[in-house]
């Protein structure tokens, strides 16, 4: 039995999902610094092979199997990503209110934003990038809602501590244009 080549299939076959250790540690029986190491050894492999499109990277707690960034290109080409994008401005605006000041209400959200959020709120929750964190203790005890795991997995946080910090924290967050949830706070956890 090759466990490297178990740990490769499984990260290939889990895709947006992400495997995390003790998912490993079930399937191996084997313990978590042979898997971290086992990994580690992947890792380096895709890294050094020039000729190889994949790269493994730890986002939560989470490992995945991914494509070097220097092919996004072309990759979104043919798969026509552009317009397969599930989030709309709308939702990027909400989520990123909802994730600088987690938990927040849709009456916060909404004050933001300036227009009525229920609808973006509700595709996020469907998407499982937001959820309900309970109610507020305000009259009319209207829902908290909070970012989620697969939230931080999706941008590569590893919290959101880790979110760009804003310039000025009485500024609106839609003002604020710098902030690249895509690329620039990715931070992958060695």
């Amino acid at each position: 039995m090759n466990n490297k080549s178990i740990i490769e299939s499984i990260l290939y076959t889990s895709g947006n999902d992400g495997v995390d250790i003790n998912t490993f540690k079930k399937v191996l029986g084997i313990e978590s610094e042979e898997i971290v190491k086992l990994i580690n050894e992947l890792k380096t492999k895709y890294e050094s092979d020039q000729d190889s499109g994949l790269l493994i990277k730890k986002y939560g707690n989470s490992f995945y199997l991914l494509s070097k960034e220097d092919n996004n290109q072309h990759i979104a080409k043919a798969m026509n990503y552009a317009s397969k994008n599930p989030l709309t401005p709308a939702m990027m605006e909400v989520l990123a209110i909802i994730a600088y000041n987690n938990p927040c209400t849709s009456t916060k959200i909404e004050k933001i934003r300036g227009v009525d959020s229920k609808n973006a709120i509700s595709k996020l929750i469907a998407l499982n990038l937001v959820k309900e964190a309970g109610r507020d203790t305000t009259p009319g005890c209207p829902y908290l809602y909070k970012t989620t795991q697969e939230f931080l997995n999706l941008f590569g946080i590893k919290a959101l501590s880790n979110l760009p910090k804003l310039k000025d924290s009485d500024q609106s967050l839609l003002e604020e244009t710098d902030v690249d949830f895509f690329n620039s706070n990715r931070i992958e956890e060695e």
